[in-house]
């Protein structure tokens, strides 16, 4: 199954600050190598950096889920709800903004028919 973030509230697509300093560490570490230890807390974060990275990430990016994964709603900034969804192997996906919320379309049909007993 492959695993992807979804944003079921009504806002951008965000990260809460800690979230989103736990994913660039899981980013330099797949990208360098190393950690990057104590040196994350240097970085002056704000909510529209966060915003404009987190456009550019895909959303089965394996860090991401990770930290979704690991920190389940304290992942959430302001009005965001982060789930992640699971789409059989193979299924291509994309997710588009409806009404402020991320939906799911598998192939064209939205998740919501496509998996009738998922609960997002």
């Amino acid at each position: 199954m492959q695993k992807i973030v979804v944003n079921k509230g009504s806002c951008l697509f965000l990260l809460s600050h800690k979230a989103y300093k736990k994913f660039l560490s899981y980013e330099y570490r797949a990208q360098t190598g190393k950690d990057i230890g104590s040196r994350i807390n240097y970085i002056d974060i704000d909510s529209l950096m966060i915003a404009k990275k987190m456009s550019h990430t895909k959303r089965d990016n394996p860090n991401l889920v990770r930290v979704i994964e690991e920190m389940g709603e304290d992942a959430n900034a302001f009005f965001t709800k982060l789930k992640i969804v699971e789409i059989p192997d193979g299924l291509k996906w994309e997710i588009k903004n409806v009404d402020n919320t991320d939906e799911v379309f598998v192939e064209g049909v939205e998740i919501k028919r496509f998996f009738k007993d998922i609960k997002i």
